[in-house]
C-alpha cells in the first residue's frame, strides 16, 4: 500500500533515507549519602592543602597533607563500598614513600618537581583505587590516564560538590517533611554561603575604607592572631575543594572514563611512516660520527682531541646538550613507531635497532665527555642531574632495543624506571656526595677547587662538620666549613619560620643543620 501511494517522482528518486538517530538525553548525575559526607569533607582537605602546603617552603607539611589525602580517598572509597585493587596498595605505598621525602629534606631546586611529581602520582592512585583507569592497569596509555585524571575528571566534574549538597538536602526535606522545625538544610546552606562571601566581602571592605582596615587589625593584634592567612585560605578552599571533589566524583562514577575491555584501535600507519625518517636521521648521523670520530671518541680515552686547542670545559660543553637532545628526539620517534606504525618484519625490526644504537652512541660521547669534565674540576649539581638524565635516555634505549625483539608492555616498564629513578634523585643527599667528593679530590690534588658554593649548605651540613672537626684540616677550610655551617643553620631556621606552622617547612635534614651549626659555636 505504502509503495502503491508514492509519487512517480519520489519512486524515482529512489528510497527516503533513514532519519539520524537521536542522540540520548545526557544521563544526570546520581549523588548518594557517601558522596555528600565526603563533599564536606573535601572542603576541609581544600583547606589542608593550602595550609600545609606553602609555596615558599616545603617540608612536612607535604607529608601531613599526604597521609590526609590518603585517609580520605579510602575512607570514601569505604563508604562506597569500593575495595581497593592490590595495585592501588603499592601506588598508595609508592605515594606515601614520596612524600616522606619531604620530611627528611630535598634540595630547594627539586621540592616543586618533586610537588608536581607527587600530585600526579595521588591523582592516579585515586584512580587505581576507583577503577578509573582505561585499561584497568598501567600501560600504554598511561599518557591519557594522566590527561583525564589532573584535568577531564576535576573540570569536567567541577560542579559536582554543590551537586551533593543539594542532593542530601533534597533527600532531607523529602524524608522529612513533617519536621519542619529542623531547618538541617537550611543552616548547612546559610553556613557555607557564610564560609564562601564573608571573607571576600570583608577583603574589598578593607581595601575600600582604611579605617575599616585599621579597626581589622587592631582586632587581630588584640586576639594575637593573623586573620589575612585565614581568609585567603578559605576564600581559595572554595575551588580547591570543588577540584579534588571532582576527581573522586568522577573516578567513583566513572564520568568521563571510557569502558574497559575495549580493544585497542589497529594501527593504520605503514612502516614507510619510521623508516623515512628513521633512514634520512642514520644517514646524517654516520656522516656525522665519520667526519669527527677522532674529536668524539678522545674522550674515552681520558684526553682532549689532539686539534682543537680547547680546554677541558670546553670541550665537555661542546655539543653535550645537542647531543642528549638529538637522543631524547631518536627516542620520541622510536615511542612513535611503537605506538603507530604496524609491527613484525626484519626490516622494521633493523630500522628500530639502528636507531637505537645510534642513539646509544651519542649518550656514549656525551657520558665520556662528562666524565673527562667532572675528573678535571670535580662534580656540581648540574653535572648529577646531566648525568642522571643521561642513565635515564640510556634505560630507555636498552628497553626500546628489547622491545624490537621480545614484545612486552614497554610504557608500563618505561614509567616504572622513571617513578624509581626520579624517587632516587629526590631521595638521595647529592650536595653531600658532591661535597664529600670534591673535598676528597681536592685532597689528593687532582681539582683545585672544593666547591663550596655548589648545592645548599642546610643538605650538605653532615660533612662540612666532619671536615671542621678534622685535626687535619687545614685551617683556612675548617674557617671556610664553619661559616657554612653557620648559613646552614640560617636556612634551616628560615624554612621553620616562613609559613604560618613552624612544622610546614620542618625536614630532618634542616635539624640536622641546626644541630651542627650549634654544636660547632
Amino acid at each position: 500500500m505504502n509503495q502503491l501511494s508514492q509519487t512517480p517522482s519520489a519512486q524515482a528518486a529512489g528510497p527516503v533515507p533513514p532519519a539520524p538517530p537521536i542522540p540520548p538525553p545526557p544521563q544526570k548525575n546520581h549523588y548518594d549519602a557517601a558522596d555528600a559526607r565526603f563533599a564536606l569533607l573535601a572542603f576541609v582537605l581544600g583547606y589542608a592543602f593550602l595550609w600545609l602546603v606553602g609555596l615558599v617552603t616545603l617540608g612536612a607539611g607535604v607529608t601531613l597533607f599526604a597521609l590526609c589525602y590518603a585517609g580520605c580517598v579510602l575512607a570514601y572509597a569505604a563508604a562506597c563500598g569500593v575495595k581497593p585493587t592490590r595495585a592501588s596498595w603499592g601506588w598508595l605505598a609508592f605515594m606515601l614513600a614520596m612524600a616522606a621525602l619531604f620530611f627528611v629534606g630535598i634540595p630547594t631546586l627539586l621540592t616543586l618537581p618533586a610537588l608536581f611529581f607527587l600530585a600526579a602520582i595521588a591523582v592516579y592512585w585515586a584512580m587505581a583505587v576507583f577503577g578509573a583507569r582505561t585499561a584497568g592497569r598501567l600501560d600504554a596509555g598511561v599518557l591519557r590516564d594522566g590527561w583525564r585524571g589532573f584535568f577531564e575528571l576535576p573540570f569536567g566534574n567541577f560542579g559536582a560538590l554543590p551537586g551533593a549538597l543539594g542532593a542530601a538536602a533534597a533527600r532531607r526535606a523529602a524524608t522529612e517533611p513533617q519536621k519542619k522545625h529542623r531547618p538541617t538544610a537550611g543552616v548547612w546552606a546559610g553556613i557555607a554561603l557564610t564560609v564562601v562571601l564573608l571573607p571576600v566581602v570583608v577583603m574589598l571592605l578593607a581595601g575600600a575604607d582604611d579605617a575599616f582596615a585599621t579597626l581589622l587589625q587592631t582586632l587581630a593584634l588584640q586576639l594575637k592572631f593573623d586573620f589575612s592567612p585565614l581568609v585567603t585560605r578559605l576564600i581559595f578552599a572554595v575551588p580547591v575543594s570543588f577540584y579534588l571533589f571532582g576527581l573522586f566524583y568522577g573516578a567513583r562514577h566513572k564520568k568521563g572514563v571510557p569502558a574497559q575491555g575495549g580493544k585497542a584501535a589497529a594501527k593504520k600507519l605503514s612502516l614507510a611512516a619510521l623508516g623515512i625518517p628513521a633512514g634520512a636521521l642514520v644517514a646524517v648521523y654516520l656522516l656525522f660520527f665519520v667526519n669527527q670520530l677522532p674529536y668524539f671518541i678522545s674522550a674515552f680515552w681520558g684526553r682532549l682531541p689532539a686539534t682543537g686547542g680547547m680546554t677541558y670545559a670546553q670541550y665537555a660543553r661542546h655539543g653535550f646538550f645537542e647531543l642528549l637532545w638529538v637522543a631524547v628526539i631518536n627516542l620520541a620517534l622510536l615511542g612513535f613507531g611503537k605506538a603507530f606504525v604496524a609491527r613484525g618484519g626484519a626490516t622494521r625490526r633493523i630500522t628500530g635497532v639502528l636507531l637505537c644504537l645510534a642513539t646509544a652512541l651519542m649518550v656514549a660521547i656525551a657520558g665520556s665527555k662528562m666524565a673527562l669534565y667532572i675528573s678535571a674540576y670535580g662534580t656540581t649539581r648540574k653535572r648529577v642531574w646531566a648525568s642522571w638524565a643521561m642513565v635515564l635516555v640510556a634505560v630507555c634505549i636498552v628497553l626500546f632495543l628489547l622491545d624490537e625483539f621480545k614484545q612486552f608492555s614497554l610504557m608500563r616498564v618505561l614509567a616504572l624506571c622513571f617513578c624509581g629513578w626520579f624517587f632516587v634523585l629526590c631521595a638521595v643527599n647529592t650536595d653531600a656526595l658532591i661535597l664529600q667528593a670534591n673535598y676528597t679530590a681536592w685532597q689528593a690534588g687532582t681539582i683545585e677547587n672544593v666547591g663550596w658554593a655548589d648545592g645548599e649548605a642546610s643538605m650538605k651540613a653532615t660533612v662540612l662538620r666532619r671536615i671542621a672537626s678534622d685535626p687535619n684540616t687545614p685551617q683556612e677550610v675548617q674557617k671556610q666549613a664553619l661559616w657554612e655551617l653557620q648559613v646552614a643553620g640560617q636556612q634551616a631556621a628560615y624554612r621553620q619560620q616562613s609559613n604560618d606552622l613552624p612544622f610546614t617547612g620542618f625536614t630532618l635534614r634542616g635539624a640536622a643543620a641546626q644541630a651542627a651549626a650549634e654544636s660547632a659555636q
